[in-house]
C-alpha cells in the first residue's frame, strides 16, 4: 500500500508498506518460507496509513487534504484520529456508512440520508483528469455527525455513467467546488501506480541475465 502526493501536474509516490493479510499473519511457516521477518505481523491498512502519515510529518511533509477509498473511509477510528490531528480529508465511504442527521432517527445509512436523486438535483461540477477527458459530476451535501464529530456527507453522481459515490469530509467550511476535486484526486495517484508498474516492467524486460560460466576440460 502506498501514499502519494498530487499538486497541479506534479505527482509522486512518497511511501510504501507491505500489507500482510490476516490469513498470512496467522500462517507463520508460510511467512518464514516467504522470508518475512517474525516482527512483521498483520495490521489493518488504516493503521499502516497512519504510520506513513506520521513518518512524513516527522520529515516536515504536510498535506492540504487527504483522500482515500472506502476501505479506509469506512474505518471511523481512522477518521477520528485525522480529525483530532486537524488534518482535512475527503473520505469515500460505503453506502452503508452510518451517520446521524437532522430529521432521521438512530444512525441511518448514507444512502438513506442522501440519494442519487438528491445528487441529480445538485450542482454540476467539472472534474479535470490528466489522461482522460474531464468528467461531470452532480453533487449534494448535508451536515452529519459520526460518533460525535461533525462532517459533511456528500453524494455525487456521474452524468455520463450514472455511477454514484459517497464521501464524508471534515472540511465543512469548504465549498463543494473545492471538496469534489480533492475527492477525485485518487485518480491521479492511481496514474502514479500505473507509471511505476510500467517502469518496473520495462526494467525487468531489459534486465540481462549473466551467462553461466563454462567449464573447461
Amino acid at each position: 500500500m502506498h501514499l502519494g502526493v498530487a499538486r497541479g501536474r506534479f505527482q509522486a509516490l512518497l511511501d510504501a508498506d507491505l500489507y500482510l493479510p490476516r490469513s498470512w499473519g496467522e500462517d507463520r511457516p508460510r511467512c518464514e518460507q516467504a522470508g518475512l521477518p517474525v516482527a512483521v505481523r498483520d495490521q489493518p491498512k488504516w493503521q499502516l496509513a497512519l504510520d506513513q502519515l506520521l513518518r512524513l510529518h516527522r520529515n516536515g511533509v504536510r498535506f492540504d487534504g487527504l483522500t482515500f477509498d472506502e476501505g479506509y473511509g469506512g474505518k471511523v477510528p481512522w477518521l477520528a484520529l485525522l480529525n483530532l490531528a486537524g488534518q482535512k480529508f475527503v473520505a469515500e465511504v460505503p453506502v452503508s456508512f452510518a451517520v446521524r442527521a437532522a430529521g432521521f432517527g438512530g444512525a441511518p445509512r448514507a444512502d438513506e440520508v442522501l440519494t442519487a436523486a438528491d445528487a441529480k438535483r445538485g450542482r454540476c461540477y467539472r472534474i479535470s483528469r490528466h489522461t482522460r477527458p474531464a468528467a461531470r459530476w452532480r453533487a449534494a451535501g448535508v451536515p452529519v455527525r459520526v460518533r460525535g464529530p461533525g462532517y459533511t456527507l456528500v453524494v455525487a453522481i456521474n452524468e455520463a455513467t450514472a455511477e454514484v459515490k459517497y464521501f464524508v469530509t471534515n472540511a465543512t467550511a469548504e465549498p463543494m467546488g473545492r471538496v469534489l476535486p480533492v475527492a477525485f484526486r485518487r485518480a491521479t495517484v492511481a496514474h502514479s501506480f500505473r507509471g511505476a508498474k510500467a517502469e518496473l516492467s520495462h526494467a525487468c524486460m531489459n534486465r540481462r541475465t549473466p551467462e553461466a560460466p563454462s567449464l573447461g576440460r
